[in-house]
């Protein structure tokens, strides 16, 4: 149980990471296009 999880956590931080990252993206593009 222990290896699922550790598996597990990675995938859903990369997850959040690339959320976060992709909004950030979305903000600088639409404050550089305003």
């Amino acid at each position: 149980m222990s290896e699922h999880k550790q598996t597990f956590a990675p995938n859903f931080f990369t997850k959040a990471i690339r959320d976060s990252t992709n909004y950030l993206l979305i903000q600088v593009i639409h404050s550089i296009c305003i």
